[in-house]
């Protein structure tokens, strides 16, 4: 399991009882309450880092596969800006409007500063 609040609320809401009485073994037992509680909570966590991945940018750097459509976002004079579009050769991105960007933050006053796949 990955989530880890999921396995603190288990252990936190688990209980031991005697499985043998002659021997006197016990066992831990979850009640099936607890046990949907924590798979509610291991869902929202999942649904949290599958939130996390698709709204993050990738650094440009990190180029997608040439071809592939990506949203591109762009410093400029005044905020950023998004686009559609994809990298073309090397550091050179073209939006789907025909205009062209590099990643090169030192030699140009807009440049992309992130992308992200469109799902």
């Amino acid at each position: 399991m990955k989530s880890e609040k999921a396995k603190q609320y288990l252990k936190n809401n688990r209980e031991e009882v005697e499985i043998n009485w002659e021997t006197g073994e016990t066992a831990w037992m979850i009640w099936p309450k607890d046990a949907r509680k924590a798979v509610e909570i291991a869902e929202q966590e999942a649904e949290e880092r599958v939130y996390e991945k698709l709204t993050r940018w990738n650094d440009p750097k990190n180029r997608p596969p040439y071809g592939v459509s990506v949203l591109i976002k762009v410093f400029c004079v005044g905020g950023e800006k998004i686009y559609l579009g994809n990298i073309e050769i090397d550091n050179v991105w073209v939006t789907d409007g025909g205009l062209i960007f590099t990643d090169d933050a030192k030699n140009d006053d807009e440049y992309v500063v992130g992308w992200r796949e469109i799902l």
